[in-house]
């Protein structure tokens, strides 16, 4: 009788990966451990100056992440539209302790804070799949 083995989620490839865009040091760390850990590569950026430098460099994004307020000129609403201009078709997340954003992106999932991370990789799942 054959016996179906069970590999941890951790050790499982989804072979995708996620620009996650947070200034918060343990939001980030946080968020990076859960998607690394459902089987993502996860690419980081503290601002939307460093997030659009990896998103030019790393042609293998899958999805976007981001934080709306961060440091710098650009925020994370504005930096969906950039990213959203150069690839419309990208599952974006945008996160905030402030719920009023009616200004979203067509497509794009606000999340409030705090969440948990795995309420975050449950919505990325979804996107990316489709």
């Amino acid at each position: 009788m054959a016996t179906a083995s069970v590999v941890p989620t951790r050790m499982r490839s989804i072979n995708q990966t996620v620009l996650i865009v947070e200034d918060d040091c343990l939001l980030l760390l946080d968020a990076r451990i859960a998607l690394e850990d459902a089987g993502y590569a996860v690419v980081e950026a503290a601002d939307a100056a460093s997030a659009l430098a990896a998103f030019d460099a790393c042609s293998d994004i899958a999805a976007v992440i981001s934080d709306i307020h961060m440091p710098g000129a650009t925020d994370g609403v504005d930096l969906a539209r950039i990213i959203r201009a150069r690839r419309p078709d990208i599952p974006m997340i945008l996160t905030s302790g402030d719920r009023r954003h009616a200004d979203l992106p067509d497509g794009v999932q606000l999340i409030a804070k705090p969440y948990r991370s795995m309420h975050l990789v449950d919505q990325l799942r979804t996107p990316i799949a489709a």
